[in-house]
């Protein structure tokens, strides 16, 4: 019984100290080294309380608005204004299909994504499954991958960012992409490319803890200091009524 009651207070003591944390998982970059810190989100959140997020020690986020050539993420608009409305630096996202065409993909997160609703530059997701089915070559799915972020930089008149898994990396971004900034996934270490290529976000967790947000999120934080993001990340001032048409 006592044994039992001390592993009791043990698990109670864990439980607590990883609340605090803000994270279940085990890959806790350091404050000191990244004080810039950021969620991802979408969909699988359900309806967000950004009052409450705004409790918390975030500086940014990133929305999913789109996927493939014309999925539209259900809450994108909420969690846009909202995001930008307790003063959250805000970015969106979509999810690249190898399968579908690059330009309607492009359009489609055109189409969602006003030009002046985000001060973080778009992001293309890169999560290409192991299994794809395609009939395009290599080659030409790397060039599809170029095609869409050129759209995207046509339209925004910023350069996008990639984000993307180690295996996904060598498979399709190693060999070019050298111009475009990286969002780099590792829930177990510090982030190292194999060719030592330089990122500018890593998404360190999966098991992120934040008040207003129910289940678990995504954390990331930023490469720099807080001048360094907002020398790059200046805030786009706009009247939220404007903002999606």
């Amino acid at each position: 019984m006592k044994n039992n009651i001390k592993r009791y207070f043990i698990a109670f003591g864990l439980i607590i100290t990883f609340l605090s944390c803000g994270d279940l998982g085990s890959n806790r970059p350091s404050k000191e080294t990244y004080p810039i810190r950021g969620i991802d989100v979408s969909h699988h959140q359900g309806r967000i309380d950004w009052d409450d997020v705004s409790e918390e020690d975030i500086t940014f986020v990133y929305i999913k608005a789109t996927e493939g050539e014309n999925f539209r993420d259900s809450l994108f608009a909420h969690n846009l204004l909202n995001a930008r409305r307790i003063g959250l630096k805000v970015g969106a996202y979509h999810y690249y299909l190898a399968s579908k065409d690059p330009v309607k993909q492009a359009y489609n997160f055109i189409s969602n994504v006003p030009k002046m609703s985000v001060s973080l530059p778009p992001v293309l997701d890169i999560e290409l499954p192991a299994d794809l089915k395609t009939e395009k070559t290599h080659s030409q799915i790397v060039s599809e991958i170029y095609t869409c972020l050129k759209e995207l930089e046509k339209h925004y008149r910023k350069k996008p960012g990639i984000y993307t898994d180690y295996v996904n990396y060598d498979n399709y971004l190693k060999s070019g992409f050298t111009e475009y900034e990286f969002w780099i996934r590792d829930i177990y270490d510090t982030p190292q490319f194999s060719d030592g290529r330089s990122w500018s976000f890593w998404q360190h967790s999966d098991k992120g803890l934040v008040k207003g947000i129910s289940g678990l999120v995504d954390l990331n934080v930023f490469s720099g200091n807080r001048s360094k993001f907002d020398s790059l990340y200046n805030p786009v001032h706009l009247d939220s009524a404007k903002i999606l048409h």
